[in-house]
């Protein structure tokens, strides 16, 4: 695999989305449109799960504080790495 300036494969930008590198100022607009995007389709009591990266557990639980229906879930190293957020029921 080709190395990029930035040290990145070339193979693996080209199969990954400019936003899973450019998350925005704290690495989560992409996280922000689609909790903002996606909450009118949830249905009520509808389940979102998301992969974090380390350090962004708590920007990320932002988005879910209104609704108080969020878990986190840690890997091994106890990181929270996905972040569970409900739906409030109508």
């Amino acid at each position: 695999m080709h190395k990029d300036e930035s040290g990145k494969s070339a193979e693996l930008l080209e199969h990954e989305p400019r936003e899973a590198f450019d998350g925005g100022p704290y690495g989560i607009s992409i996280h922000q449109r689609v909790v903002r995007d996606a909450l009118p389709f949830l249905r009520p009591a509808g389940w979102m799960l998301f992969e974090i990266g380390v350090g962004q557990a708590r920007q990320v639980k932002v988005l879910f504080e209104r609704t108080r229906a969020y878990d986190l879930v840690s890997d091994a190293a106890g990181e929270p790495r996905v972040i569970i957020g409900k739906k409030k029921s109508a």
